[in-house]
């Protein structure tokens, strides 16, 4: 829930999570599960700005190795 609500939600839905969950607990699942996803740099940008204090640029999360990308890599090479 709280990954689809950090790709999907609104503001206001960001907002409600943080109330309901701790900073690091949610921090915790975007570090997991979306951070090094390049389809989301500019979302990424924003959480990691606003809601997690992070002084970075878009640069940090183009540089990032992606794990959905490392298991395509690891499939294709499988054969």
């Amino acid at each position: 829930m709280i990954e689809y609500a950090l790709k999907y939600g609104t503001f206001d839905d960001l907002i409600e999570l943080f109330k309901l969950y701790e900073r690091d607990y949610i921090k915790r699942v975007w570090e997991n599960r979306l951070k090094d996803d390049k389809r989301f740099i500019r979302l990424n940008l924003m959480l990691a700005r606003l809601f997690f204090n992070m002084k970075v640029d878009s640069d940090y999360f183009k540089g990032l190795k992606s794990a959905r990308f490392e298991k395509f890599k690891m499939l294709s090479s499988q054969n």
